[in-house]
């Protein structure tokens, strides 16, 4: 497995990972992807197995404590010293084997080398144990709609 960032080459086949892994009220579109490659490159990352995109992370810096779901848009919106990780899909032939795992850790550990001083993320209650492994703290039900799912904001300070 190769962890790196994306090119633009990459983005038909995350946004097929994106619809096939979340609700489409909650799946970002081909344009929002267009959107981050070109904004935050460094903060866009997939995971390739034989020459095959299986996977994708994708981050965006922000000037708040916690995601609104300005940050899920494509809105010029302030940056700052955390990092918001607002999509993690992995294809369904490749989920449980790793591959999201792989892209939190090179991810984080990019953004523990950078300026950002903590990173937050908006989850599903059923994957709060999942993100409190890589150092993620449960902060509470968050202020975010997006999709129209009820979500919980979780922080990590670096």
């Amino acid at each position: 497995m190769i962890i790196r960032r994306a090119v633009e080459k990459d983005l038909y086949e995350v946004n097929a990972i994106e619809q096939g892994s979340f609700p489409i009220e909650e799946a970002g579109s081909l344009d929002k992807f267009e959107y981050r490659l070109t904004n935050f490159p460094k903060w866009f990352i997939v995971a390739e197995i034989e020459g095959k995109v299986v996977g994708a992370v994708v981050g965006r810096p922000m000037s708040q404590r916690f995601i609104t779901d300005e940050y899920y848009e494509n809105e010029t919106v302030p940056e700052g010293d955390a990092l918001a990780i607002i999509s993690v899909a992995t294809d369904g032939e490749f989920r449980r084997q790793g591959v999201a795992d792989a892209m939190m850790k090179y991810i984080l550990a990019e953004a523990s080398k950078s300026e950002f001083a903590t990173s937050s993320l908006c989850c599903k209650e059923g994957l709060i144990d999942y993100y409190s492994r890589f150092g993620y703290k449960l902060i509470g039900l968050s202020k975010s709609e997006h999709g129209g799912a009820k979500w919980y904001d979780m922080e990590m300070v670096f």
